[in-house]
């Protein structure tokens, strides 16, 4: 039995004993949309592994991506099921395969409306350009609000996909990314805006040269 079809034997049991529940008239999409809810089942995930180590993916009943993730993920409730996330899978190794620069898969991040406006302003920073956290700020209308576009950028769900790793200090510096600085250097490094030696001594404190974005801004030209 595949993994998903597990996942949905369970909720099954869980709606038949639910449906015989004497709370009332509550239709049997109601109870399932609640049975998905509550016991995680509308989640599927997997890992792979990337040139830059393991990477955790979860979807939602729809293939929307709800989660991407450096590492392994540890949470309740989550479906494992390779089939769900396989389109972001071929998509990611074809990114690092030097055969794709775009992602062109849907979306459904959790999170209020202001940091769903900041991820979409993140959306908008091409492969191998970089903003600041004031140029962030001001691109989604938020001039001045620097700091909270910072705490939106770093509690970004979906990483790489939405490319807050693209997202640098007023001085070019690397600053901070939640997969951690070595990952963050390294997607820079791939999308050839540091040098791959520089990206594995990189702390917070590195920078990118000026003449790497030059360069760079040359290619996205041509």
């Amino acid at each position: 039995m595949q993994p998903s079809q597990r996942c949905r034997v369970r909720l099954s049991r869980e709606f038949s004993l639910a449906r015989d529940h004497p709370a009332g008239n509550i239709h049997r999409e109601d109870y399932r949309d609640l049975f998905e809810s509550l016991f995680g089942m509308s989640r599927y995930s997997g890992s792979f592994i990337t040139p830059i180590g393991v990477v955790s993916v979860v979807v939602n009943r729809d293939g929307a991506v709800k989660r991407f993730h450096f590492g392994r993920l540890d949470e309740p409730g989550l479906c494992p099921d390779g089939a769900a996330i396989a389109p972001v899978q071929e998509q990611v190794e074809a990114y690092f395969a030097g055969d794709r620069r775009d992602f062109d898969l849907p979306l459904a991040p959790d999170g209020t409306a202001f940091q769903r406006q900041v991820w979409d302003g993140l959306l908008t920073i091409s492969f191998g350009q970089t903003l600041s956290y004031g140029e962030l700020a001001a691109r989604v209308g938020r001039t001045g609000a620097f700091r909270a576009v910072g705490a939106a950028n770093g509690a970004n769900p979906i990483a790489l996909i939405i490319p807050c790793h693209r997202v640098i200090g007023r001085d070019r510096s690397l600053t901070g990314f939640g997969g951690g600085i070595p990952i963050k250097a390294a997607l820079l490094a791939h999308e050839g805006l540091i040098s791959p030696h520089l990206a594995m001594n990189a702390d917070r404190r590195t920078r990118i040269e000026v003449q790497s974005l030059r360069y760079d801004a040359a290619l996205t030209l041509t």
